[in-house]
């Protein structure tokens, strides 16, 4: 028996019918409701001073975890 869906095209689980996530091209109904505009992925950009501020730590985070990668395996 075929699953119900609701609005949108998803299935009570909240799947997608048809979904394949090796398919580079999205189903319509999700291309539709996509965050993107001009191929940026959020609704505005961060202010040049912002995204200096999370950059540092972010940067910080990934090295300690590429240097625990590398000690632990």
């Amino acid at each position: 028996m075929a699953k119900s869906t609701k609005a949108g095209g998803a299935n009570k689980d909240g799947s997608y019918k048809g979904f394949n996530i090796d398919d580079p091209e999205l189903p319509e109904d999700i291309a539709e409701k996509a965050l993107t505009s001009g191929g940026y992925p959020y609704d505005k950009k961060l202010k040049k001073a912002d995204y200096a501020d999370e950059l540092d730590p972010l940067q910080f985070e990934l090295l300690n975890l590429h240097a625990h990668v590398q000690k632990e395996g």
